[in-house]
């Protein structure tokens, strides 16, 4: 099956005279769509990214891009479903989810791709066989910004890379391709969809992981790691937790929830973090990020959402986000605490 999906999607995108991305706007998202222009030789003006904080993709930006291109390929993002869109579509992810369209390479839907692989892996993988695959250090780039640095698909394309882009220089906590990630998210954390267009620009443009470290992109990790800093240590002072499950709130313009929450979840020794941001996305709607382990944090936030107006949650198991228009997320969280702790049968009493 999988074979057979990667062969139609190569078959459809040579076919197409015109041939749109539409990504997520995190290093996976970008690194993927990167990948993809290279080998399909695609401009970066074809890439479309969700604007200001959006989760997943709008339907007026889908429909934007089918009546612009033949092909749709979707990175990193699952889009709605639309008439008529059915075989114009290709989706490259790995949420959960339901399968909206028939050509969907996602290891939820695909038994034969492990779950722990990222959306970028994936579409260098799709460039891998078909022999278009010209700077296999790109997709690693998203994987690492997802954590998804494992797995087989990951050491296939690892493989291809010179040894010491995976290597932490002397001195360093992460090597060069796990750097790039966090200069390119650093990016997004900033300026959201323009600052992912910019990443993409770069992306296109680097010959190493270095010249991505090294690019414009670098300013805005000193004002992500100012504000994590910060909301990371009021967090873990005043995060509210029941049973290993903790919530806690900030308020910032950089998009730094992900990464407090992951920072509490260390500190705390928790086994699932949830943060608030009470400062609106560009987009318009309010977000709250979830990290965990052994956790089902994504079920969390699943259930969080039942309580919030226009509320849309999605990832995995050990990372999700929320957004949502409306409501009260500190009740919510503890709705959904509630809920899913009750069904843990060796879990002790909260009273």
């Amino acid at each position: 099956m999988l074979h057979a999906l990667v062969r139609k999607a190569a078959r459809m995108l040579d076919a197409a005279e015109s041939v749109g991305v539409v990504a997520d706007i995190d290093a996976d998202g970008v690194s993927g769509a990167a990948t993809l222009c290279e080998a399909f030789r695609l401009e970066s003006g074809d890439v479309r990214f969700p604007p200001g904080g959006y989760y997943g993709v709008p339907e007026d930006l889908l429909r934007e891009m089918l009546e612009g291109y033949d092909v749709i390929v979707t990175v990193d993002v699952t889009p709605p479903p639309m008439d008529g869109a059915e075989r114009r579509v290709i989706v490259i992810d790995h949420h959960p989810g339901p399968r909206r369209y028939p050509l969907t390479i996602n290891p939820h839907h695909v038994p034969a791709l492990p779950r722990d692989t990222s959306a970028s892996a994936l579409a260098g993988m799709l460039a891998h066989r078909t022999g278009r695959l010209r700077r296999p250090w790109i997709p690693l780039v998203g994987a690492a910004g997802d954590g998804l640095d494992r797995g087989p698909v990951y050491e296939t394309l690892a493989r291809l890379v010179d040894r010491s882009l995976l290597v932490p220089p002397p001195g360093r906590r992460l090597n060069p391709i796990q750097d790039a990630a966090a200069t390119v998210n650093a990016a997004r954390r900033v300026r959201y969809h323009e600052g992912a267009e910019r990443a993409l620009e770069v992306l296109l443009m680097a010959d190493s992981p270095h010249e991505v470290v090294e690019s414009s992109l670098s300013r805005y990790r000193g004002r992500v790691r100012a504000e994590r800093g910060t909301w990371s240590d009021r967090a873990a002072r005043a995060a509210h937790v029941v049973l290993g499950v903790g919530y806690a709130e900030v308020h910032s313009e950089v998009d730094i929830e992900g990464l407090v929450a992951h920072d509490l979840l260390r500190r705390r020794g928790l086994r699932c973090a949830v943060v608030y941001n009470s400062e609106r996305k560009p987009c318009g709607l309010l977000k709250a990020s979830g990290r965990a382990r052994g956790f089902p944090v994504n079920e969390l936030l699943a259930e969080m959402a039942r309580w919030l107006e226009g509320a849309r949650a999605g990832g995995h198991p050990n990372a999700a986000a929320l957004h949502f228009r409306s409501g009260d997320p500190r009740e919510a969280f503890h709705r959904a605490a509630d809920e899913l702790l009750s069904r843990e049968p060796t879990a002790p009493s909260r009273r």
